[in-house]
């Protein structure tokens, strides 16, 4: 045998042996994972991208992601998936639909990017929920470290609720950091102006949290235009609050949150017995968006996002 034909026979052997192994390890440890989508939207795909990237990147099973919109067939597409692991749902409808399959999904259920004035309007009257939720939210300790961090001297928070029920976690968050919670509560047909100038006379900073009553896009754009009148700092949740003249946000990327629930997968395929995963968790992974105008017209000494990123870390392994 000369020399170029053992190279030859050498590189046959090996792309066959290479394709025994790729084939061993896609038929032994290939498993499936649906990701039901509430509309056709990009932040809803950004999670499910993540998620699928996240999940291929390690190396010990293949993961085929699936992916069907809520108002599909959900139920046929479960039955037709045989290797079927996990269950994510993408939004608020899609949690909905998934939920009322009830005792047909028999494989972990997890809901990401809702509210969690949604999950518990969802989830308050039945004991049928998603195994995990990773909610939308930011812990509102998170925000109110924000806001010590931002105005070290200020003393009274401002919130504008819907229900009296949501103010004790948020008083008892304030009181960690040394504030003084005040707070008004707008329901439907009351004028916001009104209770935002209320809100506005007896806050040194206001935190926008989620509320679909209360901060109605009408009425977040009246606090912002009202509190820039006065002088007050907002901290939203989100990063459109930043641009539309709030002083500073607190929000995470859908592609976070797709990465947090791909590794929520790979942790209950190892989970022990005896551990346990809360049902609802917020996203653990987060950034921050500072409007340096806004900071700068109310004299404030803002660092980097990247430093109140790492402040905001320690503060929290501090209490944990």
């Amino acid at each position: 045998m000369n020399y170029q034909t053992f190279l030859v026979l050498a590189r046959v052997c090996t792309i066959f042996l290479l394709g025994i192994l790729i084939s061993i390890k896609v038929n032994a440890a290939s498993e499936q994972v649906l990701v039901v989508l509430s509309h056709d939207a990009p932040a809803y795909h950004s999670v499910k991208n993540s998620l699928s990237q996240t999940l291929n990147l390690q190396q010990a099973k293949d993961f085929q992601i699936h992916s069907i919109f809520a108002y599909e067939d959900i139920d046929a597409q479960i039955k037709s998936l045989s290797d079927l692991c996990a269950i994510v749902s993408v939004g608020v409808n899609a949690t909905n639909r998934v939920n009322q399959l009830g005792q047909i999904i028999d494989v972990p259920n997890f809901s990401v990017l809702i509210p969690k004035d949604a999950y518990d309007s969802l989830f308050q009257n039945t004991y049928n929920k998603p195994d995990v939720t990773i909610l939308i939210d930011q812990p509102v300790s998170r925000l109110i470290d924000l806001a010590r961090i931002l105005l070290p001297d200020a003393q009274r928070l401002g919130v504008m609720l819907s229900q009296d029920g949501q103010k004790q976690n948020i008083a008892i968050a304030g009181r960690k950091q040394g504030f003084v919670l005040y707070d008004v509560i707008a329901r439907k047909g009351e004028n916001p102006a009104i209770k935002i100038k209320d809100l506005l006379d007896r806050s040194d900073i206001v935190l926008a949290l989620p509320d679909s009553v209360a901060l109605t896009r009408q009425n977040a754009k009246w606090l912002l235009y009202m509190a820039y009148q006065n002088n007050i700092p907002v901290i939203g949740f989100s990063k459109a609050y930043v641009d539309a003249g709030g002083l500073a946000a607190v929000y995470t990327a859908p592609e976070a949150i797709g990465k947090q629930a791909a590794e929520l997968i790979l942790s209950f395929e190892k989970l022990a017995g005896d551990q346990v995963i809360p049902r609802m968790m917020y996203p653990r992974e987060f950034s921050v968006s500072v409007n340096q105008w806004v900071a700068k017209s109310l004299n404030i000494n803002v660092t980097e996002n990247a430093n109140l990123v790492e402040e905001l870390k320690r503060a929290e392994s501090r209490v944990q």
